[in-house]
């Protein structure tokens, strides 16, 4: 049973880019964003119903329109309704996009995604965990620290 259970909880597993929490100003449109993303990289163009995205990604009704709203502010993200019956069809302007990216990688405010996107010596197992109490979002409430590491390990080997 409990094999089971936790092969259930990787079935389908969404990838969330901090990143684009900062291009979008919310985590719940970053995460619709993370998900179009993974889309757009097999196709340029696509159609998705709110029932399939809320399925992937597990949005609230509320927060997916709120998240589509500031989709549809992003300059590299084309929201039409097209059809007959209409249907929500995203497209990616990949070149728009790559601007972006490079506006958020030229800010200088010091966050913690910069840092690690600029300083690839730090991992992930390098951000301690944090205490969040009964929060569903630590990530927003305790932000990552970022430190490095600077014990040494050395061996020696002799032979006689």
């Amino acid at each position: 049973m409990r094999a089971n259970m936790l092969k259930k909880l990787n079935l389908k597993p969404i990838s969330y880019y901090p990143i684009y929490r900062e291009i979008t100003g919310s985590t719940t449109a970053g995460i619709l964003l993370s998900q179009l993303m993974y889309w757009f990289s097999k196709r340029d163009k696509i159609y998705k119903t709110d029932k399939e995205i809320i399925a992937e990604t597990l949005l609230t009704v509320d927060e997916l329109k709120s998240a589509k709203k500031k989709i549809k502010k992003l300059s590299f993200i084309k929201v039409t309704r097209e059809g007959i019956p209409a249907k929500t069809y995203y497209e990616i302007d990949w070149e728009k996009y790559e601007i972006e990216l490079q506006k958020i990688a030229n800010q200088e405010d010091g966050n913690s995604t910069k840092q690690i996107v600029e300083n690839p010596q730090y991992s992930l197992g390098e951000l301690h965990e944090t205490d969040c109490g009964n929060s569903t979002n630590c990530m927003v409430e305790n932000p990552p620290t970022i430190t490095e590491n600077t014990t040494e390990n050395t061996t020696e080997t002799t032979t006689k």
